[in-house]
């Protein structure tokens, strides 16, 4: 009798131990297949312009400054960014905020401040737009696919 009860007890223990495994190991799978698809969705909104900064690209982009490119996309990164961020465990939010203040802010204004890719020749062109990807890229880290 007591053996028949050991037995079930044991049952019951293991079902129960079995099912909260299973629904741990679901939800982390589907938070990290949110994350996935989130993390996806903010790199594409870097695409543009990292084909247009990128000096090996074949893109069209004479007359275009660095500014004038990441100007023309700043609305689109916020939004990306804004979307993303939630997805971000709390530790790394912060490398992420300074990531992005370091991309599109300026030291001294709370405001977007795209002002220092502003480029004035050729050589510092050259500069502006291997800081600007160097920036992208530093943000981009963070949604790598897990």
């Amino acid at each position: 009798m007591t053996t028949a009860i050991i037995g079930i007890i044991g049952t019951i223990s293991g079902a129960i131990i079995g099912a909260l495994i299973t629904y741990f190991a679901l939800t982390w799978i589907a938070k990290r297949q949110e994350f996935n698809r989130a993390a996806a969705i903010f790199r594409s909104a870097f695409i543009e312009e990292q084909r247009l900064l990128d000096p090996h690209s074949t893109a069209d982009r004479v007359g275009k400054s660095t500014y004038d490119i990441l100007e023309s996309a700043i609305n689109r990164h916020e939004i990306a960014m804004i979307r993303f961020r939630p997805y971000l465990r709390d530790s790394e939010r912060i490398a992420f905020a300074r990531a992005w203040e370091a991309y599109c802010y300026h030291e001294q204004t709370d405001r977007p401040f795209l002002e220092q890719y502003f480029d004035k020749n050729l050589k510092e062109k050259e500069e502006k737009r291997k800081l600007a990807l160097e920036r992208i890229e530093k943000l981009l880290e963070f949604a790598k696919p897990k």
